[in-house]
């Protein structure tokens, strides 16, 4: 009887930890998907603003000769600068600094779920249980 219920309370206990870690992995994935996918979009502006004043010609000249470009590389990226919005610019950055944040941050309890994830896995091995199918 003590055993039952001892199974029947680790069973709750590991559907509850799939449930939270599934639940966090999802709201990561999420909130990640939507800043790279801000990040992408700002790119592709900037790209689409740089080829319509054909901005991106000057690199076309340039690339031939490898002196030249090392030469001018300071002044085509003045000209880029200010041929650009800066708010683009400045999206963009953003978004590649909260992709750094969220990633660093996160490391920890990616970590941690990472070992539930095992546990979990080993428990269902240890019971001979396959437990719930993960998403």
């Amino acid at each position: 009887m003590n055993t039952k219920l001892t199974h029947e309370v680790m069973n709750q206990v590991v559907k509850y930890e799939q449930r939270r870690t599934r639940r966090w992995w999802r709201v990561f994935g999420l909130v990640l998907g939507v800043v790279v996918i801000i990040g992408a979009i700002t790119v592709y502006t900037i790209v689409k603003e740089l080829r319509e004043e054909e901005t991106l010609s000057i690199i076309n000249i340039v690339r031939e000769d490898e002196e030249q470009w090392l030469q001018a590389s300071g002044e085509i990226v003045g000209v880029i600068w200010e041929s650009l919005s800066h708010q683009k610019i400045y999206a963009f950055a953003g978004a590649v600094a909260l992709v750094t944040v969220i990633v660093s941050v996160t490391s920890h309890q990616r970590r941690v779920l990472g070992r539930k994830k095992k546990d979990i896995r080993q428990y269902h091995t240890k019971t001979d249980d396959p437990g719930p199918s993960e998403d």
